[in-house]
């Protein structure tokens, strides 16, 4: 055990000696393992330093296009996962460029995927479709590409879910993307994602029992194969079950068992995911009758979160909710704070929507 308990600090050490002797193509390979293993403990800031130091040197653009390929490639997991997606979407136009030197459909396939992800957490989910819609059209032709396409296929099924509300067409194209990774590719990881993506949304159409049948066997996969995040999703899922059937005692300790996971979890999607959290925990507290007190301490919590992650809509619903809670328990200094409070990030933020809405409100405080 490290003395000092700073294993990113000895990662480092370790990383630079070997730098000076090895050649630079092998550099290369260590820079991307290394950086994948400041990934993994949440050192995102020296993952990026550590593949940004290959890509500024004179020696990079005289690399095999492969190469460079992988090393980009690592730089977009990077700013994707630390929800930089400006950065993101820049490093995905440099792989855009790659891939037509190799001339391999499969990449531009992933590709295609990585730029409807990006666009899908921009919440542009037009744009998102466009590119999952690419992907599907490159896979459906590429015999190589069979799990480019099961990932086209899970993710254009989300947005059927969130922007079509057409659970049935969502659910075609579940099916598609679970049969092509059962088949062809052993990445249990996305198979355990798209069985949960099929609980949720069995949940969406009310069916909780076949729900609960999907989130068991997502529970299975991530407890064998130690997938934190799809377990905090399965906790959470089942926790929004048991908050709409009104079981709000088993509703938060479901929710409890989520956000620990969520708030162990690095980067803007752990961060959204603990704000919904607190934020059910707020309306189980409301539900149950707790003090305003404690409903407003989970607010605030879950604002705080929503800030991190830049989800400034679910901070001003919230403020909302808060400002309601309190207004009907009587409690005005705190309704006409939660209100305004509101009413700044809807002013900050230009959500239009809800300026009207809080002022309205404030006025009859």
């Amino acid at each position: 055990m490290y003395k000092d308990g700073n294993i990113g600090f000895h990662i480092t050490e370790l990383y630079k000696k070997a730098l000076e002797i090895i050649p630079f193509d092998k550099q290369v390979e260590l820079s991307v393992e290394t950086a994948e293993i400041f990934l993994s403990i949440g050192e995102i800031r020296k993952a990026e330093e550590t593949v940004q130091k290959i890509v500024s040197s004179s020696e990079f653009p005289k690399l095999p296009a492969n190469l460079r390929y992988t090393v980009f490639n690592k730089l977009f997991k990077i700013y994707y996962k630390s929800g930089n997606y400006v950065k993101a979407e820049d490093t995905l136009k440099k792989l855009l460029e790659i891939s037509k030197d190799i001339k391999d459909e499969n990449l531009l396939c992933n590709i295609y995927v990585k730029f409807g992800n990006v666009y899908a957490r921009k919440r542009d989910f037009e744009k998102a479709k466009e590119f999952y819609t690419k992907a599907v059209e490159i896979g459906e032709q590429t015999d190589g590409a069979r799990r480019c396409l099961a990932s086209a296929y899970n993710n254009i099924a989300v947005y059927y879910i969130l922007v079509n509300n057409d659970s049935d067409r969502a659910l075609i194209y579940f099916q598609k993307a679970l049969s092509l990774y059962e088949s062809e590719s052993n990445n249990i990881s996305i198979i355990a994602r798209i069985i949960l993506n099929l609980g949720n949304l069995f949940k969406t159409k009310g069916y909780y029992e076949k729900a609960q049948d999907y989130y068991q066997r997502a529970h299975s996969f991530a407890i064998k194969h130690h997938l934190l995040d799809i377990l905090a999703n399965v906790y959470h899922e089942k926790s929004e079950i048991f908050f709409a059937i009104e079981e709000y005692e088993l509703s938060e300790i479901f929710i409890k068992k989520a956000l620990e996971l969520h708030k162990a979890l690095n980067g803007r999607e752990g961060d959204y995911r603990a704000g919904q959290a607190f934020e059910l925990l707020a309306k189980i507290e409301e539900k149950k009758g707790g003090s305003i007190e404690r409903i407003r301490e989970y607010v605030h919590e879950a604002i705080g979160y929503y800030t991190k992650s830049e989800s400034w809509d679910d901070a001003i619903k919230l403020y909302d909710f808060l400002g309601d809670v309190a207004y009907k328990r009587g409690v005005y200094s705190i309704s006409k704070e939660s209100y305004e409070n509101g009413l700044i990030f809807a002013q900050k933020y230009g959500i239009e929507e809800y300026k009207q809405k809080l002022q309205d409100k404030l006025r009859l405080l």
